[in-house]
């Protein structure tokens, strides 16, 4: 028996670790366990290499359990939401990857102070990102890989790569666009708008200087306004000309700014002032881009608005012209003539002129 009992303790001291078998807790501190970690490392690696992504996971996940403190569990943590996306479950790697970067930050604000103690269970700094500068603090050390790796106390899910794990649902937010992701092989992909909007925003409020940020904040803005909520789609667009100036999308943020206007025109008491503010933004764009896709159709737009605008002032004539003020019709048939020479209600208001002969044109006419 006793014979037995040295065996076995012999074995769990200096027994080799064959395959995804992790032998009882270890002492974190001894050389031993490093070694016994990446030998599992290893293990999760070759796993991955022969596609056998389940076995691979569930390798990852024993490794986190007996090695919570070593290098290699950083690189599990953020494996085990990969190879969810490899397996074409993006929703639970969406749900994974949003439980990690709360983990995260939690770590990394206990770390800095920034946590009372009688909120950490019950929520986390940061939760209103709008009305938390602390938070946007620490997501900005997250983002631009501030947290000081050099300290031993940190962490793995402190010094985890933040930008990888917001790369990830990034490309999960572009396959629910029904865009293209090499790193998500075996999903279908599909369209779902709600899915893409919720995943963008949330990057967005926590890392604005994202790399992605700019296709994010005008994709976000283009589904507003093909959802007709125009002025919530200028408020976007306005975000993505401030806050983005120098991306390519920032292009033809006046373009779709200048659309929504002339969108709202078409409403009761917005059209004077909403035409022209549409019609500030298709000249910004043409003088900004003169060679852009847009160029024709904005072209075309501004003639639009120049014909309603010139109704608009045919109407008004009209009016005078009802109450008999001759005069009055006079001076805005001549501005109509002058501004808008080309336009459908000029050959109208000339007729007019020939047919009533009571009209009184200003004598340069």
């Amino acid at each position: 028996m006793k014979l037995l009992y040295i065996a076995l303790f012999l074995f769990i001291s200096f027994g080799p670790c064959k395959g995804d078998v992790i032998f009882g807790k270890w002492n974190l501190s001894t050389p031993k366990v490093k070694a016994t970690s990446k030998k599992q490392m290893e293990y999760c690696l070759q796993l991955e290499k022969q596609n056998d992504y389940l076995k691979a996971i569930s390798a990852h996940k024993q490794l986190l359990k007996y090695f919570k403190e070593n290098t290699e569990a950083e690189e599990s943590y953020i494996r085990i939401g990969e190879l969810e996306m490899l397996l074409g479950k993006t929703k639970k790697a969406e749900s994974y990857f949003f439980k990690l970067i709360k983990k995260q930050f939690n770590a990394t604000a206990k770390i800095f102070g920034t946590l009372k103690k009688d909120r950490t269970k019950k929520r986390y700094l940061g939760r209103r990102i709008d009305n938390d500068k602390s938070g946007k603090l620490i997501y900005q050390i997250l983002l631009k890989n501030l947290q000081d790796r050099r300290d031993k106390t940190s962490s793995p899910l402190v010094n985890m790569e933040f930008n990888r794990i917001l790369k990830n649902l990034y490309l999960i937010g572009r396959s629910y666009q029904g865009l293209t992701s090499p790193q998500i092989t075996k999903v279908k992909k599909y369209k779902d708008n709600n899915k893409f909007e919720k995943i963008y925003k949330y990057i967005l409020e926590r890392a604005p200087g994202f790399n992605g940020a700019a296709f994010m904040q005008n994709e976000l803005a283009k589904l507003k306004l093909k959802k007709k909520k125009y002025i919530e789609a200028i408020i976007e667009f306005r975000k993505l000309t401030y806050d983005y100036s120098l991306s390519d999308e920032a292009q033809e943020a006046s373009f779709y700014i200048g659309m929504c206007h002339l969108k709202l025109s078409r409403g009761p008491g917005y059209n004077e002032q909403n035409l022209k503010n549409a019609s500030v933004h298709f000249n910004d764009h043409l003088l900004s881009h003169p060679s852009s896709k847009h160029a024709k159709l904005v072209q075309e737009k501004l003639n639009i608005i120049k014909n309603i605008k010139a109704d608009s002032e045919l109407l008004r004539i009209k009016l005078f012209m009802r109450r008999k003020q001759w005069k009055a019709a006079g001076i805005y048939l001549s501005d109509l003539f002058k501004h808008y020479p080309k336009s459908n209600a000029t050959v109208k208001g000339k007729a007019l002129v020939k047919k009533n002969k009571k009209i009184q044109m200003p004598a340069s006419e």
